[in-house]
């Protein structure tokens, strides 16, 4: 059950902040997968530095990554490969500091994974305000916080969500319920691309409700950065010379007293 009640966090998997504890140069720490949900052929990559992946998938019987490993401590920075030669065709540059199932939603059909890969412990910047989503057991950002980089996570007991911080340029997929998001049984997750002081309610929706599949608990987090042409809308700075962590809007209707009560309070 998904209840307003006291703040749990227990987590499995690689989440949260680890700030590098388990980077260790020369071990194993990011593996790039033939299939989708971390299966068929495999290929390591140790930590840290930077790799060129096209000899290493190749000899591993990979051709295509389609889902990516990444163990507790390291960040990943990958360089996309694309399909066919196009002089005007920019390679994608995508994170992770945890597991990344599929990449259909990082690549476009243009790309496919990938030419290199640059591996460095993970670092306190890695999970800013500007780098990461943040979840609070209480409204307008207060109480207990949790962050969480560009990656997948799944066998959370979160009892308590009650608002969260997403980075302008980022989204946040959560997918309530006891079916994966892959299950065409599973229910509609909820995509937030901006701040939210009360979730689930909706903040430019004046009617206090909310879906009822959070009843039904949280089966699993997405955190996605999103590429520079699928980024649209306002983004607002409260520092001069556009400094400070921005507040992203789309191109809507809103109250200038809604923008500064979910940004000021803090």
């Amino acid at each position: 059950m998904l209840l307003l009640g006291p703040f749990v966090a227990a987590v499995t998997g690689n989440t949260g902040k680890t700030a590098g504890r388990s980077a260790r140069s020369g071990v194993p720490s990011v593996a790039l997968w033939a299939d989708r949900e971390l299966s068929g052929n495999s290929a390591w990559v140790p930590c840290c530095g930077e790799v060129q992946l096209q000899p290493l998938l190749k000899a591993r019987g990979v051709g295509i990554a389609r889902s990516i490993s990444v163990l507790p401590g390291v960040r990943a920075t990958f360089r996309s490969r694309q399909f066919g030669i196009s002089s005007d065709h920019q390679p994608r540059f995508f994170n992770a500091s945890a597991d990344l199932k599929s990449l259909e939603d990082v690549l476009t059909h243009d790309d496919y994974c990938c030419e290199s890969v640059v591996i460095s412990p993970s670092s306190d910047e890695d999970y800013s305000e500007e780098h990461a989503v943040y979840i609070y057991d209480e409204e307008d950002f207060q109480g207990a916080s949790r962050p969480f980089a560009e990656g997948d996570y799944e066998k959370l007991n979160l009892t308590r969500i009650v608002s969260v911080r997403v980075p302008a340029g980022f989204k946040i997929t959560i997918q309530v319920g006891k079916r994966p998001v892959t299950d065409a049984f599973a229910d509609d997750p909820v995509v937030l691309r901006r701040d939210t002081r009360r979730f689930p309610m909706e903040d430019t929706n004046p009617a206090d409700t909310k879906p009822p599949a959070l009843a039904e608990g949280l089966h699993s987090i997405f955190v996605r950065k999103l590429q520079p042409d699928d980024v649209h809308g306002l983004w607002v700075y409260f520092e001069p010379d556009f400094r400070g962590r921005p507040s992203s809007w789309i191109l809507a209707r809103f109250s200038l007293s809604l923008i500064l009560g979910l940004t000021f309070n803090h």
